[in-house]
């Protein structure tokens, strides 16, 4: 591992702001690329051994075009759970999608093509969490199952929940399809025409990507993100997860348009632990090539079989306690003179063993 591939909390948090207060996202100018500040275009000043090169200044965007962006398999589970909780159970191990263009981050754009075993699993998933929430319908509206005779509480479980799996509010359009479909779907009982409606909005690309498409404007031209679209982007990519609902409703209240209120946001939002911050790290770091590593025990008696995953969890036990422990000092991540190793670890190391 080069220090030429670790960034800083610090300048994660410029990256973000950068790209959610300009217009587009953060990229390097191709279709499709998610990777913050990633470049791989030749580049005299790069760094050796970093992905392609150095991170630009966050002040230079480059911008995008309008893109759908699938979400990665954690995404989806999180994104799940949030809204039925119990989810995760029935999603399982979600088969990966595959990166179009070669490798590259688990949350690239380019991660569009879907195997069959992707779409089969979310299929039969979603059909697991229809019937979970249709033992507690409350999950999906507080006017459910008392007002399942209601057509206003039908409507009001479309609008409300489609939002909530949606992370935007629905439009008339999407409203009135899918009151059709409820009529259509019940015609043998209203809890099925339920069900199926539900499963229809689970499995809708609304939920299962997030968009970047702007606020309506023209499709040739650079669009500025909407308030719940940055929201989104900002959750995905710091939590790995979707908006919770103070993010949401300040999307709703128009207040993710200045970057003092983006950064605001963002600083909440690493104020505790950052699953996708760390995510980011891991896959920089590559921490999980050492997982394949075995030595002759003859030669090696330390190097046992726990070493590897010891390895592969010491540099994020090492970030997360800079970030969330240490202040986020950002010369600390590069010029520490400690590290945090369990007791296999510290007998590769010839240190005194932790007391935990």
């Amino acid at each position: 591992m080069t220090a030429g591939r670790c960034v800083a909390s610090s300048l994660l948090l410029a990256l973000t702001l950068c790209g959610a207060a300009c217009t587009g996202v953060i990229g390097d100018g191709r279709e499709g690329s998610d990777d913050p500040g990633r470049d791989t275009t030749d580049n005299p000043g790069s760094t050796p051994g970093s992905p392609g090169g150095m991170l630009p200044v966050p002040a230079s965007c480059t911008l995008t075009p309008r893109r759908m962006v699938k979400l990665t398999p954690a995404q989806i589970t999180a994104s799940l759970e949030a809204l039925i909780p119990g989810a995760k159970d029935d999603v399982g191990n979600l088969p990966g999608t595959v990166a179009i263009g070669g490798d590259d981050y688990s949350n690239s754009g380019r991660r569009l093509e879907l195997p069959e075993s992707h779409v089969e699993s979310l299929m039969t998933a979603a059909e697991k969490m229809a019937a979970r929430a249709m033992q507690k319908m409350s999950l999906l509206a507080s006017c459910l199952p008392g007002g399942i005779n209601d057509d206003t509480c039908i409507k009001t479980f479309i609008s409300e929940f489609g939002a909530r799996a949606f992370r935007r509010p629905l439009d008339s359009a999407e409203t009135d399809a899918y009151w059709g479909y409820f009529g259509q779907a019940a015609t043998t009982s209203r809890s099925k025409g339920v069900s199926l409606v539900l499963q229809a909005i689970l499995l809708s690309p609304n939920s299962l990507f997030r968009s970047e498409l702007g606020g309506g404007q023209a499709a040739t031209a650079s669009v500025a993100l909407t308030p719940h679209e940055r929201a989104s982007a900002l959750s995905y990519f710091l939590t790995d997860g979707p908006p919770d609902s103070t993010l949401l409703l300040a999307a709703n209240r128009g207040e993710l348009s200045t970057k003092a209120q983006v950064e605001a946001q963002a600083r909440r939002l690493l104020s505790t632990k950052s699953m996708g911050l760390l995510q980011f790290f891991e896959e920089t770091l590559r921490t999980e090539e050492v997982l394949g590593v075995s030595k002759d025990l003859k030669l090696f008696p330390l190097f046992t079989s726990s070493v590897p995953s010891a390895m592969a969890r010491e540099p994020m036990a090492f970030i997360e306690q800079v970030l969330w422990k240490e202040g986020a000092n950002f010369s600390k991540l590069y010029t520490a003179d400690w590290s945090m190793v369990n007791s296999t670890l510290a007998k590769v190391y010839r240190v005194t063993t932790p007391s935990n």
